[in-house]
């Protein structure tokens, strides 16, 4: 019995206490650009586009590697060298006290990072 209450105990104080030990700080606050009334709709965001990725032949690898031995993980994504800086691209929008820098990233794969 006493096996019992303590390890329902135990139970109860770490969900209980796993929002506390788990959580994100936060400083509170919203980004200033939430507040203002602004038509994002109309401004036009600098776009590049990803060099070329051959999806097909990175399957045909990945298969090949698994052939030999599967116990390798599947394929997370692929590095693409590139040299972007976004505040010497991007489309700069300036707050009383802060920078906002908006640019989009476009792949052949049809999938859109902003």
């Amino acid at each position: 019995m006493k096996r019992q209450v303590f390890i329902l105990t135990l139970i109860g104080i770490l969900c209980f206490s796993g929002k506390y030990t788990f959580g994100q700080i936060s400083e509170g606050g919203t980004p200033i650009s939430f507040s203002l009334d602004m038509d994002t709709g109309k401004e036009k965001i600098p776009v590049v586009a990803m060099p070329s990725v051959d999806a097909r032949a990175l399957l045909q690898e990945d298969e090949m590697t698994r052939a030999v031995d599967a116990q390798i993980p599947f394929r997370f994504g692929y590095a693409i060298d590139v040299d972007i800086d976004v505040k010497k691209a991007g489309k700069k929008t300036k707050w009383s006290n802060e920078n906002e820098n908006k640019y989009q990233i476009i792949n052949n794969l049809n999938l859109k990072i902003s």
